[in-house]
């Protein structure tokens, strides 16, 4: 899977949920994509650029650089390079059944664009963007320096507006899988210990205060959870309420759902990988006999590379 150690230990890895593959890109910045039964269904072209990271969407995945982006379309085991001149890609949002891709570039130029490499619209802000996300009906959702949430419609009109106070960078996400329609985005104030869900204008529809400074917000399924530098974790449903909270563990740390919709966290500790849930009940651990690399859960499982081998665990399966 990794020719080098160096390979496998700077590689970034995802797992996409519908359908089950496992994303893995080394600094060779080529898109290697598995099955979870440990099948290779191939390798993409290479994309050009400094910089490694992945994300997905039902069907997708998208691998970039700060220069160039890649898709893969899983359903058909087909993948496109974007015929886009790209400075700085410093984030990315894809949804491409619905969508397409939402760029930003050096923190201020934003835009969306077609799989075909068209740019639908494009804007220059002023106040660098924080984050950003996409929801249903074709909207965009971005926060910046200066505590705005700022929805765009799929023209790339604004719609929305909400300013944090006190003013603080936000992070976001998408509203998670189930919540109320009215539901549309979830954004975190970290110094202020606040969670917040927002309609999708941007108006508040309930705030949840946090008991610690949190400085990460992830969306996965039904929930969301927040997750503080030193391991602390909250998740969240999308009424507000807390579901479960899990003591703090050192670094790094991946994010995963049970079958029951259960938020799950994965941890390694020296040579041992272990997945349990918020509480700490412990549903597998494995030892590894090799180098523990990088690692990446979702509801399908957990992948990680081992040595310069890649491996995958069921979600409650023991290894």
């Amino acid at each position: 899977m990794a020719s080098t150690e160096e390979q496998a230990e700077t590689a970034v890895v995802a797992v996409l949920e519908e359908p089950p593959r496992i994303a893995v890109m080394t600094n060779r910045n080529r898109l290697q994509v598995f099955t979870p039964t440990g099948g290779a269904l191939g390798e993409a072209p290479e994309i050009v650029g400094v910089g490694r990271f992945l994300r997905t969407s039902p069907g997708w995945i998208a691998a970039a650089t700060d220069r160039m982006i890649l898709l893969y379309d899983a359903r058909r085991n087909v993948s496109q390079r974007l015929d886009l001149s790209l400075v700085e890609v410093t984030h990315l949002a894809i949804r491409p059944d619905d969508y397409g891709v939402f760029i930003v570039q050096e923190r201020d130029r934003i835009g969306r664009a077609t799989l075909a490499g068209r740019w639908v619209w494009k804007k220059e802000l002023r106040p660098p963007v924080e984050d950003i996300a996409l929801g249903a009906g074709g909207l965009a959702a971005l926060t910046t320096d200066d505590g705005h949430l700022t929805i765009y419609n799929p023209a790339g009109e604004p719609i929305g507006d909400y300013v944090a106070d006190p003013v603080e960078p936000l992070c976001l996400v998408e509203a998670p899988s189930g919540a109320a329609t009215e539901l549309a985005w979830v954004s975190l104030a970290r110094r202020n210990q606040v969670l917040r869900g927002h309609r999708c204008d941007g108006r508040v529809l309930w705030e949840s205060p946090i008991p610690w400074e949190a400085w990460q917000l992830h969306r996965i399924g039904p929930l969301v959870v927040v997750s503080a530098p030193d391991g602390r974790a909250l998740a969240y449903d999308g009424s507000g309420h807390a579901h479960s909270q899990g003591r703090a563990v050192a670094p790094p740390v991946a994010f995963g759902i049970g079958p029951g919709g259960e938020a799950l966290r994965v941890v390694r500790q020296g040579e041992h990988l272990i997945c349990s849930d918020l509480p700490g009940r412990v549903l597998w651990r494995t030892v590894a006999e090799e180098p523990l690399g990088p690692f990446a859960a979702g509801r399908p499982g957990v992948a990680a590379l081992i040595g310069r081998s890649l491996a995958w665990f069921g979600v409650v399966e023991a290894p």
